[in-house]
C-alpha cells in the first residue's frame, strides 16, 4: 500500500518534531507505536512507505528489512540557513562587541527586525542597548527607557523581540506604561454624563452645549497611536479604573469615579459593529449605562437606506460580525449589519436637542 503525500507530511511532521526537541534519532522498536500516536496512521505498510519515500528526500536516514527500519532512524538534520549579507553583518558586528556567549545569542535574535536597519549604525544599536542594561530602567515608563543612549530612540525597544530583550536583563512586561489620558467638559453638578466614542464628536459636543448641564467624557489625544483608538481606550479605562489619568478639557466635572456612578449615564460612538463592543465592553462593567438618543438620527438614517460600507474607503474593512447577548444590541448589529454610521454626522443641534435622555430602545428597530 502507498502512501500518500499527506502521510508522507504527517509522518515527516513527527520527525521534524522530533528533531526540533533535540532527539536525533528514534529507536525502530518503538517507532510503530509513536508513529500511530502522532499521525493517527495505524496500518504499518503505510508507514512503512512513507519513510521510505522520506529516506529518498533525506529528511531520515536507516536500513529497512522487508517491512519495516531494522535498524534506529536517523533524523537528518536541517541543511544551515544561509545568511545574507546585512545578517552577516550583524553577527560579525555582535561577536566584536559582545563578549558573554548567551548574549550573543540573544543579540542574533534582533536581526529579522534589523533588514532596513543600516549596517553602518549596528555598531550603536547595540551601545544602545548596552547602555539601556546598564542604566536598569525599571521605574521609567517605556519610551523614556528606549531613548536612553546614543540613538535616542523612544520606540527602539517596542519594535524589538521581547524575548532576546528579556535575555539580555530589559523586562519588557515589567517597565511601566503611559496612563489611559480620559478626558472630561462640563459643569460640576450635571444632569447627565455622555461617554464618547471619538475625539472629533466630543470636541463638537463640548462645544454645543457649553451652557447645557452634561459633561462629556473621552479617551483620546496623548499616548494614542490613532484617533480611532479613543473608544477602545476608553473601555479600557471603565475597565482598568486604576490605570487611568483623568485630564480636565473645560469647566470643573466630579471626578470620573463619580461620573460612571451617575444616574443618567449614557453612551454615544458609531452605529457599527465595532462601535457596538465598545459599548457591551463598557456595560459589561457599569451595567446602569443605556445608550444614548444621540443614536436615534443615526438609527433612522440606516433605516431610510444611508450610511456608508464597511470598506478600506470607510476607514473600516475589517470589522468582524458578532452577537451582543442583549436585545437592543442584537437589534443594532442586525440594522448596522452592511452598513455603518459614524457619530461625527451629528449637527449641534441634535446633539443639544438630545444628549440629556436616553435612546428609546423601542424605536431601534430593523429595517
Amino acid at each position: 500500500m502507498l502512501a500518500r503525500k499527506e502521510d508522507v507530511a504527517r509522518v515527516a511532521a513527527f520527525f521534524h518534531r522530533k528533531r526540533a526537541g533535540g532527539a536525533t534519532y528514534v529507536n525502530a522498536g518503538t517507532l510503530h507505536g509513536q508513529l500511530v500516536k502522532a499521525t493517527g496512521i495505524k496500518s504499518r505498510a503505510v508507514l512503512n512507505d512513507a519513510m521510505k519515500q522520506l529516506k529518498m528526500d533525506s529528511v531520515i536516514d536507516c536500513e529497512f528489512g522487508t517491512t519495516w527500519p531494522v535498524s534506529r532512524v536517523t533524523i537528518t538534520p536541517p541543511p544551515e540557513a544561509v545568511l545574507g549579507d546585512a545578517e552577516q553583518a550583524w553577527r560579525e558586528t555582535v561577536l566584536r562587541m559582545v563578549a558573554d556567549d548567551a548574549d550573543r545569542t540573544a543579540y542574533y535574535l534582533f536581526y529579522p527586525k534589523l533588514s532596513d536597519w543600516p549596517v553602518d549604525r549596528f555598531d550603536a544599536l547595540i551601545a544602545t542597548i548596552e547602555t539601556i542594561r546598564r542604566t536598569k530602567p525599571a521605574d521609567m515608563l517605556l519610551p523614556l527607557a528606549s531613548a536612553v543612549g546614543p540613538l535616542a530612540s523612544s520606540k527602539l525597544l517596542q519594535n524589538l523581540p521581547a524575548p532576546a530583550l528579556h535575555a539580555l536583563g530589559i523586562n519588557m512586561a515589567a517597565l511601566p506604561r503611559l496612563p489611559n489620558y480620559i478626558m472630561l467638559a462640563g459643569p460640576a453638578t450635571p444632569e447627565a454624563v455622555v461617554l464618547v466614542e471619538n475625539p472629533a464628536a466630543f470636541e463638537r459636543a463640548m462645544a454645543a452645549t457649553r451652557d447645557l448641564p452634561v459633561v462629556w467624557v473621552a479617551a483620546f489625544g496623548f499616548a494614542l497611536s490613532a484617533p480611532e483608538a479613543g473608544g477602545q481606550r476608553l473601555a479600557d479605562g471603565v475597565e482598568n479604573p486604576w490605570t487611568c489619568a483623568p485630564v480636565v478639557r473645560e469647566g470643573t466635572p466630579p471626578p470620573l469615579e463619580a461620573l460612571l456612578r451617575h444616574p443618567a449615564l449614557f453612551h454615544w460612538g458609531d452605529l457599527d459593529k465595532a462601535g457596538l463592543q465598545i459599548f457591551h465592553r463598557i456595560r459589561s462593567q457599569v451595567p446602569h449605562i443605556r445608550l444614548s438618543a444621540l443614536m436615534q438620527p443615526m438609527i433612522d438614517l440606516l433605516s431610510q437606506g444611508g450610511g456608508h460600507p464597511y470598506s478600506d474607503l470607510s476607514g473600516k474593512p475589517m470589522q468582524l460580525a458578532w452577537t451582543g447577548g442583549e436585545a437592543i444590541i442584537n437589534r443594532l448589529l442586525a440594522l448596522c449589519g452592511d452598513h455603518a454610521v459614524d457619530q461625527e454626522f451629528l449637527e449641534p443641534e441634535d446633539i443639544r436637542l438630545l444628549c440629556r435622555s436616553a435612546l428609546r430602545e423601542e424605536r431601534a428597530a430593523v429595517r
